[in-house]
């Protein structure tokens, strides 16, 4: 890349556009181009902090790497943003995993350069200070609400019967083998069993019904373990804690500001949840409205941020359950058409 073409991004960057010409001058012959593949990684959680980076071109993903090697995704940095000086500040290796969403160029600066650029300009330091006191607050902020993805429930195998209004003393199971090989007698947990093996075996949204105790969740959770995102995350939301914007929000994620690490919070659920599942309880009290959205998500297999304009790839698998049928929800006028024509073939009660 050209010396010209390095400062006109410069001038672009979050974080140095405040800087004169001369002063950018400076750092442009510091300034090393990195090319990066999609998919490729820049650097992964434990690794050594020796370098700042700012996005030229391209898109980057923050990562996040849990237990049982389930990765969700906490944030994007675009174009103009920057990430790398929280471990270069603190002197701590790398907390996040960062990857290339599409073929990427990013400016990097060594940590030692940046440590100086930090002590001869205030105006660059207190952008960082404030970047850094986002991510703090952020970090509270996630602390409190679990917005950032996890596995929310056991990995283990769990027996059918742990969660189920089952009494039939004849169902047995054979406990040396999990999931599919378990041995199920009673009539009942066999077509349970069936249902489970046909819906994890497709990547298409499911609707499990069933009054409560009926074991729905435990459903939801082996359909999971036994498909295609068992190694991905898992969460539940149940739909009532939320009012129709929250839940859109939480769903979508929202258009997000400047600083990097603010979209940790401004990330939703089917973005943070990517190529693993998400069981969202009580279909019923979706508000009309999210239902709208989720529709046009699996109409097109892309998504929207509330706010925002860029489509976003769906690629995390949903399940919905509800103590309803599927008629009576529409009989009741709780659901709309364009959403129960997703579920009425993957549906189980």
């Amino acid at each position: 890349m050209k010396p010209e073409t390095v400062l006109q991004h410069l001038q672009h960057s979050l974080l140095f556009k405040d800087l004169d010409q001369e002063q950018l001058l400076e750092i442009v012959p510091q300034v090393t181009v990195r090319h990066v593949s999609e998919g490729a990684v820049v650097h992964r959680k434990g690794d050594k902090a020796d370098t700042f980076y700012m996005v030229a071109i391209g898109e980057m993903e923050l990562l996040m790497e849990g237990e049982d090697a389930i990765t969700s995704i906490v944030g994007r940095v675009g174009p103009g943003g920057h990430f790398g000086e929280t471990s270069l500040l603190t002197s701590k290796p790398q907390s996040l995993t960062i990857r290339a969403l599409c073929d990427a160029v990013l400016l990097c600066l060594s940590g030692v350069f940046f440590r100086e650029l930090m002590e001869r300009h205030r105006i660059i330091r207190e952008r960082i200070e404030m970047a850094l006191a986002e991510r703090l607050r952020i970090s509270f902020h996630n602390q409190g609400t679990g917005v950032l993805a996890c596995d929310i429930s056991t990995r283990e195998e769990i027996r059918l019967t742990d969660m189920m209004a089952i009494n039939d003393d004849s169902i047995q199971f054979n406990d040396s083998v999990a999931g599919k090989e378990r041995v199920l007698r009673s009539q009942c947990a066999k077509e349970i069993q069936l249902a489970i093996e046909r819906f994890a075996g497709m990547d298409e949204p499911v609707l499990l019904t069933g009054e409560s105790g009926t074991g729905r969740r435990l459903i939801a959770k082996q359909i999971h373990l036994q498909g295609n995102q068992a190694h991905g995350p898992y969460i539940e939301i149940d739909v009532r804690d939320y009012s129709a914007e929250e839940l859109a929000e939480k769903l979508f994620g929202i258009k997000y500001d400047p600083f990097p690490f603010s979209q940790a919070r401004q990330t939703g659920v089917l973005e943070q949840f990517c190529r693993g599942t998400v069981v969202l309880r009580h279909l019923e009290r979706i508000p009309p409205s999210v239902q709208k959205k989720l529709a046009t998500a699996l109409a097109t297999l892309t998504f929207t941020r509330v706010g925002g304009e860029r489509p976003i790839a769906l690629q995390a698998r949903l399940i919905f359950t509800s103590s309803s049928s599927l008629e009576k929800m529409a009989n009741e006028q709780k659901i709309i058409r364009d959403l129960s024509s997703f579920l009425e073939v993957n549906s189980f009660t």
